[in-house]
């Protein structure tokens, strides 16, 4: 009885094999004297899916997610804002809503594209204030590597509109000077803020127009990899920022 099993075990065994290998070797057989469904020649036998963020954090290498703050026109997806020590700040999208845009927020559109940013109203100093990115499943952070940031800012006062065409505000605008123009610090660093991989500065001048601002942040060699971090820009200024088109790229 087990010599027969074994012989049969020993058979299929040969069968699989021979099946394997013969199915390593296929053949493809074209006859091009019967052309089959007509294709049009504007289609190049490309596609891809967005699934995961395979375009934005995947092809494109982009590490900022919701860099334009478009995602959510509720909320501003995948930023949140900085308070440490006696700050006291908040975050608000302005323009999110493209079939009805406030008179106050009109004039923060940088073109007809980039129609919705980010407000940072920092009230209280005294501490670091400031917005932070969460990524796709965080900022992957290498030793000894440079990321190339950028981002549009521009800093202003806050103060209740005086134009008579303007509407009464539904909440009380609060009063707040204008001291943003200074360094602006530009940080990757982990979750819970204790730890900085790479940090920059940028000199903020004191403008109400958009300002395109560009720096380079490298890791020292002894960085450990990994991705639970973010990418941070704060201020210890009182004053109301607004940002737009953050980016931040690994080398590419």
């Amino acid at each position: 009885m087990m010599k027969k099993l074994l012989a049969i075990s020993s058979l299929c065994l040969f069968v699989f094999a021979a099946t394997s290998l013969e199915a390593q070797n296929p053949k493809l057989t074209l006859d091009l004297n019967k052309p089959g469904a007509n294709v049009s020649p504007q289609l190049y036998g490309l596609m891809t899916e967005e699934i995961n963020h395979s375009y934005d954090g995947g092809l494109y290498a982009e590490l900022i997610k919701n860099r334009i703050f478009k995602d959510n026109p509720n909320t501003p997806e995948a930023w949140s804002v900085i308070k440490e020590g006696g700050a006291k700040a908040t975050i608000q999208l302005v323009a999110a809503n493209p079939d009805y845009v406030p008179a106050d927020q009109r004039r923060h559109a940088i073109n007809g594209a980039l129609t919705t940013c980010l407000r940072l109203l920092v009230d209280t100093g005294g501490g670091r204030a400031g917005i932070a990115n969460e990524g796709y499943w965080g900022i992957p952070v290498l030793p000894n590597t440079t990321y190339n940031a950028s981002f549009y800012i521009k800093g202003m006062e806050s103060k209740p509109l005086t134009e008579q065409w303007a509407p009464a505000p539904k909440t009380a605008v609060p009063v707040i000077a204008d001291n943003t123009a200074g360094p602006i610090t530009v940080s990757i660093e982990s979750n819970d803020g204790k730890t900085v991989y790479a940090s920059g500065t940028i000199n903020l001048i004191k403008s109400a127009f958009w300002k395109k601002y560009e720096l380079k942040l490298t890791t020292r060699a002894d960085v450990k990899p990994t991705s639970a971090a973010r990418f941070v820009i704060s201020t210890n200024r009182t004053g109301v920022y607004y940002f737009n088109l953050v980016s931040l790229f690994p080398p590419t």
